[in-house]
């Protein structure tokens, strides 16, 4: 969100303001996203308006916002509880996008559930953008290897991931120059 201001109002302070609330641990996305449209220069309200949050208390309308949001132009800001069992369903020329980031720990199910929320009711076409924080992915990819490498010390040949993948694995360490223990 803080990209989109910034993009929106170039070298205005209320942006380096934007930001030191984004890095604030301690005030929540609903915090954050009222701070922003309370304190927001007239000349953003156009765009801080379309803001919502979604964040699992719904205090707001849920049904409203969700089917509404295409319509609107919304920009939904939820998290994980927000996610799950709502339809963000789209008019015919309409579309609602989901960009999806912070996700990494989520369970498979939290997943797939965030990823279907789009695409719903007779809209088709929204886009799907994923950030991923690689450097938690590949902790993942590194736990995972070293259990592949006990379960075949422990006698079981075809371990995690089986021979194909990983052997890939080691081939793509080698290449990028990694040395796993």
């Amino acid at each position: 969100m803080v990209e989109i201001l910034k993009n929106a109002a170039e070298n205005d302070p209320f942006i380096d303001q934007v930001q030191k609330w984004a890095d604030n641990p301690n005030m929540s996305l609903r915090e954050f996203v009222e701070k922003v449209k309370s304190e927001a220069p007239a000349y953003l309200t156009s765009l801080t308006g379309r803001l919502q949050v979604l964040d699992g208390r719904f205090k707001e309308n849920v049904d409203d916002i969700v089917s509404n949001a295409a319509s609107r132009g919304s920009i939904v800001l939820g998290n994980n509880s927000a996610l799950r069992a709502l339809n963000f369903s789209a008019l015919p020329g309409t579309q609602v996008d989901l960009f999806m980031a912070g996700h990494e720990n989520f369970s498979m199910e939290g997943w797939l559930q965030a990823w279907a929320r789009v695409d719903r009711g007779s809209g088709r076409g929204a886009r799907r953008t994923v950030v991923l924080d690689s450097a938690l992915l590949d902790k993942h990819v590194e736990e995972a290897f070293a259990v592949d490498q006990r379960l075949r010390v422990d006698g079981r040949s075809q371990g995690l991931f089986g021979d194909e993948l990983s052997q890939q694995i080691r081939h793509e360490d080698k290449m990028a120059g990694r040395v796993r223990s």
